[in-house]
């Protein structure tokens, strides 16, 4: 088994950051030994120094850097959120990440809401022939450790 340690490139690109662009980031990146980034599709929302999809994946194959795709959802209505959630994925399984790190669903979801959020989620998954980590992120269903392994049994296809 290898080791590889990735960047993440929260707070590392844009206004108020070492780098204004990631395209002037990479080459750092690479030059101090990073196997890969890790980009979060919604630092868009908040920094113009990403370039689309395309152009990001691009540049990290010119420096040899790897990449994990982190997901977010922000939807509050179940059907709102996994419409959001396969929007979000199919975007992030084109950039043939290395990874994909989902932070979504909501900590609010009843246990019958949990369950068909996994039950969509892991569908979504199998459709697009990936396989997402689901954090154990604040906000999110899995922030708990009694319901996490409630969910695990449930779901012994989850990863997280």
């Amino acid at each position: 088994m290898e080791l590889s340690f990735y960047k993440t490139l929260w707070g590392a690109v844009g206004s108020g950051t070492p780098y204004a662009t990631f395209r002037e980031a990479a080459p750092v990146i690479a030059a101090e030994g990073w196997k890969g980034v890790v980009f979060a599709q919604v630092a868009r929302a908040f920094d113009p120094g990403f370039p689309p999809d395309d152009e990001l994946t691009s540049i990290c194959a010119d420096h040899g850097l790897g990449l994990v795709v982190t997901v977010h959802t922000w939807r509050s209505a179940l059907d709102d959120l996994l419409a959001e959630f396969r929007t979000n994925l199919s975007a992030a399984a084109a950039m043939n990440p290395h990874h994909i790190v989902c932070q979504t669903g909501r900590d609010s979801f009843d246990d019958a809401e949990r369950s068909e959020f996994f039950t969509q989620a892991l569908a979504m998954e199998r459709d697009l022939g990936v396989v997402v980590a689901h954090e154990t992120h604040r906000g999110r269903p899995l922030f708990n450790p009694w319901v996490t392994r409630r969910v695990l049994a449930e779901f012994p296809d989850l990863h997280v």
